[in-house]
């Protein structure tokens, strides 16, 4: 039986027009905080890219890794380009070494943070190929300004070219944290300027391929198409084509396939000469390249098939053609590609074996069905690849759809609506309880938190809700919703986790911590190791907001390194010194490569805070401590 819901003002699509909108959480009226699409019916979403925060930044986590082999013929999905770059300086999945320099840049509000970035970034204007006089300079490339909230021009600093192209490519998919994606990904997508020992399409190549291998596939595409067709690199048509496949876009690809297959000794290239004959009308040289392409095995079996699919959607093609997944025992770029492009979703089994990254491949693509979508958008919330706002509106879009999504789906529909609007205060929190409580593990859970984020922060900060303080403050921190979170403290515990996130999170300190309050924290800490409480104490060392002596004094009490020293430390301090906004950040991502939160040794999140905070982005690094205690 469905609760009543009060009548519900509908914000704009604009996500910067929602959180401006925000009011003091006190207040009974949700409309002015509920995401498009509660309380009445919305439009279906568009096909949006994820948003980082413009204000207060958060990480990312969880990161499978991604191989760093060159893309061939039929790509692993989650494989890399492989650039030849010796390096042991990047802090891997199993251990902490070292970097080459670092850097930073201002952040936001809060309040705005996740989804302004994501609202700039949709309105940076689309650019195509121009006459001479009118070609882009490879000189800076990027689409997202620093006016607009991104990194500035010079944030690397004196950091080589080369370097940079090293620490890029030994990032090894996505990161840890969600928040830590979420500052990356600006970071790649700004307007940068290129090193000077290094080409610049070659570096837009190794940028896009590191957000490709984070989940962001389309800004990835969008990245590449900063650079001229005729500037292109080997470099660029290696990641080229499958970023493009990652976006079920083999179409996008025919702009570059008559000068990238000639460069790049790939199959994957040559079969896109046949199908981007047949989109562009011309059947009969459609067929010939098909039949060279069977002569020669550019491809068997069903990569062959999928692209002969692909050729019969041409103008003039031919009909359907059946394809068949039992001989497959796994899934490449090409294969997810083409048949997401044609309609078809890989059977799960498959689909199951493709990186973590996938989720926000999966999550973006309009031509995957409803119910996927959903399925999977818990993972790329966890990852950072998908904001509160466009979660929210996707799961709203299920309440307009014809018949398309599940009942499974629509319950979570309703459910969320229920969190939002529903007139009982009890009945909004257990709805929430549901959603964190059903998710089938922690990585979900943490996603499905972000979903919550706003319904959280419409709780009234009273006694009567303050047993479940903990899990509002952090999933109302999933959204950079620090102040609303900051707005609990004197109805938390000292030593409760909530306590632990406001000292961290919020924008203005509350006054200096002691260890006494973090010895609390630590009687109450079951997690493992305790190393919630060794998160907390590099997190408010790294902030400032806990001297020295007490938090060294926590570090042999939890007996965890939280003030080691190594290259990488002293990689990432030397770039703070420099006051390189963007060299902290690279560095700072390569410090946050893992499965889990449990992979990331205590001193790396120290520097990491500290790096950040000396570069003027205390927001992302208050995020990225909090972040880390939640999910320790």
């Amino acid at each position: 039986m469905k609760v009543g819901r009060p009548h519900v003002i509908i914000l704009g699509a604009s996500v910067l027009a929602l959180a401006a909108a925000i009011p003091a959480i006190g207040q009974e009226r949700p409309e002015s905080i509920l995401p498009p699409g509660l309380g009445k019916r919305a439009p279906a979403p568009t096909n949006t890219p994820p948003s980082a925060p413009k204000s207060n930044p958060t990480p990312n986590q969880n990161a499978p890794s991604a191989p760093k082999a060159a893309p061939s013929n039929s790509p692993p999905v989650n494989a890399a380009p492989s650039n030849n770059i010796p390096s042991n300086n990047i802090p891997s999945n199993n251990s902490a070494a070292q970097a080459n320099a670092a850097a930073s840049s201002d952040l936001p509000d809060n309040e705005k943070a996740e989804e302004e970035e994501g609202d700039a970034l949709e309105e940076a204007p689309l650019t195509f190929d121009a006459p001479p006089s009118a070609r882009r300079s490879l000189a800076a490339i990027g689409f997202f300004t620093e006016e607009k909230g991104g990194f500035p021009r010079g944030a690397y600093g004196a950091l080589t070219g080369k370097s940079l192209q090293n620490i890029i490519n030994k990032i090894n998919g996505p990161l840890v944290s969600r928040w830590g994606t979420i500052m990356t990904r600006r970071l790649l997508v700004s307007r940068t300027a290129t090193p000077s020992d290094i080409n610049g399409a070659d570096l837009a190549g190794d940028r896009a391929w590191l957000l490709l291998r984070m989940g962001e596939a389309d800004l990835a595409r969008r990245l590449i198409q900063q650079v001229d067709s005729t500037d292109a690199t080997k470099r660029l048509y290696q990641v080229a084509m499958p970023i493009y496949l990652a976006n079920g876009d083999i179409a996008g690809s025919c702009s570059l396939v008559d000068s990238a297959y000639k460069q790049v000794d790939a199959p994957t290239w040559k079969m896109a000469r046949p199908i981007c004959a047949s989109l562009a009308g011309e059947q009969g040289r459609a067929k010939i390249l098909m039949n060279q392409a069977r002569s020669q095995r550019w491809a068997r079996g069903v990569d062959y098939l999928l692209a002969e699919r692909l050729v019969g959607l041409g103008k003039g093609g031919g009909g359907a053609v059946k394809i068949e997944w039992a001989k497959v025992d796994a899934l490449n770029a090409w294969r997810f590609g083409t048949a997401i492009s044609v309609g078809i979703y890989p059977p799960d089994n498959l689909m199951q074996k493709m990186g973590r990254h996938t989720a926000g491949w999966e999550l973006l693509a309009p031509m995957i069905p409803i119910d996927k979508r959903v399925e999977k958008s818990a993972s790329a919330a966890a990852l950072g690849t998908i904001s509160n706002h466009a979660m929210v509106d996707l799961y709203s879009s299920i309440l307009t759809s014809d018949g398309e999504a599940s009942e499974a789906s629509k319950a979570l529909a309703d459910r969320l609506e229920t969190a939002y609007v529903a007139n009982n205060m009890s009945t909004r929190l257990g709805a929430m309880n549901e959603f964190w409580k059903s998710a089938k593990n922690e990585n979900d859970r943490y996603g499905m938190m972000v979903l919550t984020a706003r319904a959280a922060a419409l709780v009234p900060v009273s006694s009567s809700y303050s047993g479940d303080a903990d899990n509002l403050i952090a999933s109302m921190l999933t959204a950079g919703l620090d102040k609303q979170a900051a707005r609990w403290a004197s109805l938390v515990d000292v030593g409760s986790l909530g306590w632990g996130l406001i000292q961290l999170s919020s924008p203005q300190s509350l006054g200096e911590v002691s260890e006494s309050n973090v010895d609390d924290f630590l009687s109450d800490d079951d997690s493992e190791k305790s190393l919630k409480t060794a998160f907390l104490t590099a997190g408010l060392a790294g902030l400032g907001r806990m001297n020295m002596a007490d938090a060294k004094a926590m570090e042999g009490a939890v007996e965890l390194p939280i003030f080691k020293q190594n290259k990488w430390t002293q990689a990432i301090d030397a770039a703070a010194k420099r006051g390189e906004a963007g060299s902290v950040a690279i560095i700072a991502a390569a410090g946050l490569q893992g499965r889990s939160w449990k992979q990331i040794p205590p001193f790396q999140l120290y520097y990491i805070v500290r790096a950040l905070t000396q570069v003027g982005r205390e927001a992302e690094a208050r995020m990225i401590a909090a972040e880390a205690v939640t999910r320790a």
